[in-house]
């Protein structure tokens, strides 16, 4: 490794109410295809229900918020409410891939009001469109037991082949998942000392280098998020590294729904160079000097001999 400058690199710091279903049996005036034309085996559904017109009350009113891909579908009949009275309801299975809010399984099923089944079409008014092999946006009720419902039927799938700004009443897919991300965010002050200048932090730093940041993980220690991050020494401006490869672990991250950040830290990603002062605790990771002066973004320009 070389300890000195790099010749090559310049560094520049820089629950479902069924006494709102409204079942209204098909018909010429209800079907609407020609006078001629009737089909006795549609049902068409609807229901009384909220309908957002402001994404931070969306995002309220959901338990769980995911993407994933429809991976099958069934409809049975399901008993509702005290008086035992089946209605026809189609049950989803969802892969799950990514969580804004709530947790889940990997796999889970969610249950719609409608389907066909025994020949007969139950069609609910104004409900999108769901289908076997495309992934959505889902916001979900959790009733509990791996049972889960929908918000509403016409805003809670929203398609991910569709623009993140593709409106559904009023409310589209991007302003959802930005405020689902700030609803979930824990964060955290760290208590730590200031030094004010670059000569007191390096003083107090046991390492001091700078490094390009390749990947990273997480590990949670004690209900504690921390990030490992892994990075690419370049040069060491004090101390010794333990290999051309070092990690570092700091306070902080996101895992599934859990979301944490330091206030003050500058925010760390992969591919960028940085110049880190560094405690060594002589374990595998070294820790940050302090959170809010030990972490200095680089601008790396490449010359070309």
């Amino acid at each position: 490794m070389n300890h000195g400058r790099n010749r090559n690199k310049i560094y520049e710091p820089q629950v479902f109410d069924v006494s709102n279903v409204k079942r209204k049996y098909s018909s010429k005036a209800a079907y609407d295809i020609s006078d001629s034309m009737t089909d006795d085996t549609v049902n068409y559904i609807s229901v009384d229900e909220p309908e957002y017109n402001k994404a931070s009350k969306f995002v309220k009113a959901a338990d769980i918020l995911v993407s994933g891909t429809v991976a099958a579908q069934e409809t049975k009949m399901l008993e509702t409410g005290t008086d035992k009275e089946k209605m026809p309801y189609t049950i989803y299975k969802i892969e799950v891939k990514d969580k804004y809010k709530g947790d889940c399984s990997s796999t889970i099923y969610a249950k719609r009001l409608g389907g066909k089944i025994d020949g007969r079409d139950n069609i609910l008014s104004g409900a999108a469109d769901i289908n076997v092999g495309e992934s959505y946006v889902f916001a979900l009720k959790d009733y509990g037991n791996g049972d889960y419902g929908f918000v509403n039927t016409t805003q809670s799938t929203m398609a991910l082949k569709k623009s993140s700004i593709y409106e559904y009443g009023g409310i589209n897919r991007k302003d959802v998942l930005a405020l689902a991300d700030t609803a979930s965010v824990r964060r955290m002050t760290a208590d730590e000392k200031i030094y004010g200048t670059e000569k007191e932090l390096k003083k107090a730093s046991d390492v001091v280098v700078i490094g390009e940041v390749i990947d990273y993980s997480y590990e949670v220690i004690e209900d504690n998020l921390y990030t490992i991050w892994k990075v690419k020494a370049d040069r060491v401006e004090k101390g010794k590294e333990k290999s051309e490869i070092i990690y570092i672990k700091t306070l902080g991250g996101r895992k599934d729904t859990l979301i944490s950040l330091v206030e003050n830290m500058t925010k760390i990603e992969c591919g960028n160079s940085y110049k880190f002062y560094l405690k060594d605790y002589g374990t595998d990771y070294y820790g940050l000097t302090n959170y809010s002066e030990s972490i200095i973004k680089l601008r790396v320009v490449t010359i070309i001999d």
